[in-house]
């Protein structure tokens, strides 16, 4: 009994299938005892999701109304890949025609926050890969070779991947949806693994479910760039502009298939962070309130490639080649540079101030791409200097 005497073992596992009354015992252990953080989702849908899928009915069913959902839901997280995609056709073109895609587009995040579990298809490059191992549905799993010394012992390597080293970490869609899920179940390597606020579980270790998360046999399998950027470390009370230079850092690093979802499959995530902390939003995905320092970004790196100068956002309208989101390239913030930021009182520890910078500088913006068109003074820019301690 490995939970009496609080160390690992290994587990023997099927090697065709995945057993889902483990999955099962990981979310009820996650239920009962690791409380709110993991139970409790931090932020409320703006506007109501329409459909629902019914797995056991296999129907769609509509959801409720004012932001409350009436049902739990599971998400699923997966890559896209080059699998036919919805195309809009005569039999389509009304329902196609119908507003709404934009508003969950944009509280993508919130969506996947409310999930009580989302699902990581992380195996495949592509959405016909599927997820292998369950029984009566999909196809076999193949796990390691095990080598059988004895009737009673024998050896077999880890399922030791990373979820990092797959296609779907570097998919820039996945990456609001990996941090916002309070709770994981990752199918990956073949296997599969629990990730929540407080642990991380792996199929073929038997090990005590509230073991510290640090603990080498049960860390969280996250890349080192997102495991510290997880949803609980994600300040919404107050601005804090490294952790946002992290996020983009981050992001701007992965792939998009289309230029046109450059901020798009970042809005979600921009949404939650100005919810409360950068209240005064964000001008093509810089945070106005700190407009001069996140202007000051270079590239990591070769520079990239500019992204079509004609592309067209629905939200935010063109990409000028001043933001990073403009430029398909990873990009760094010399966050040495910013010690001249002083900070709110609630977060002083953050930031050593060596000297003041006084902003001078007033900036302005087209609305159109006609340069006959009158600059528009940007409102609430720099407001971080009016707050410093």
């Amino acid at each position: 009994d490995s939970a009496q005497q609080s160390q690992a073992t290994s587990r023997r596992l099927d090697r065709k299938y995945i057993d889902p009354a483990l999955v099962q015992y990981w979310r009820s252990y996650c239920e009962n005892h690791h409380g709110l953080e993991c139970s409790q989702p931090r932020f409320r849908l703006s506007k109501p999701l329409a459909w629902l899928i019914d797995c056991k009915k296999k129907c769609l069913v509509a959801e409720s109304d004012g932001g409350i959902c009436q049902h739990s839901y599971v998400a699923l997280s997966y890559v896209w890949g080059q699998t036919p995609r919805l195309k809009t056709v005569r039999a389509n073109v009304s329902a196609h025609q119908e507003e709404g895609v934009q508003c969950h587009i944009d509280q993508m995040a919130i969506i996947f926050e409310n999930a009580v579990l989302t699902i990581v298809a992380g195996d495949g490059t592509d959405a016909d890969h599927g997820i292998r191992g369950i029984r009566n549905i999909s196809q076999p799993r193949v796990l390691n070779t095990v080598l059988r010394l004895t009737d009673d012992i024998s050896l077999v390597a880890r399922q030791g991947g990373h979820l990092s080293n797959t296609v779907w970490s570097t998919r820039g869609w996945t990456m609001q949806e990996s941090i916002f899920s309070r709770r994981r179940i990752e199918f990956f390597d073949n296997s599969i693994r629990w990730s929540c606020q407080q642990n991380g579980y792996f199929e073929d270790v038997d090990s005590p479910l509230d073991l510290d998360r640090n603990w080498a046999m049960v860390i969280n399998t996250h890349s080192h760039a997102i495991d510290h950027m997880c949803l609980g470390n994600i300040s919404t009370s107050f601005p804090n502009i490294r952790r946002y230079f992290e996020l983009v850092q981050v992001y701007n690093s992965r792939v998009l298939t289309f230029d046109h979802d450059a901020l798009r499959a970042f809005n979600g995530t921009l949404n939650v962070l100005q919810y409360q902390a950068f209240s005064r939003g964000f001008l093509h995905g810089l945070p106005v309130s700190f407009l001069d320092a996140a202007l000051v970004w270079r590239p990591a790196g070769s520079f990239g490639k500019l992204r079509a100068q004609s592309l067209r956002d629905s939200a935010q309208g063109s990409l000028p080649s001043w933001t990073w989101a403009g430029w398909k390239a990873g990009i760094r913030y010399d966050l040495t540079n910013f010690n001249y930021i002083k900070s709110f009182s609630e977060v002083r520890h953050i930031y050593d101030t060596l000297f003041q910078v006084i902003p001078t500088l007033d900036w302005h913006i087209r609305t159109s791409t006609s340069p006959d068109t009158e600059p528009v003074r940007i409102p609430f820019q720099n407001e971080w200097y009016q707050w410093k301690c």
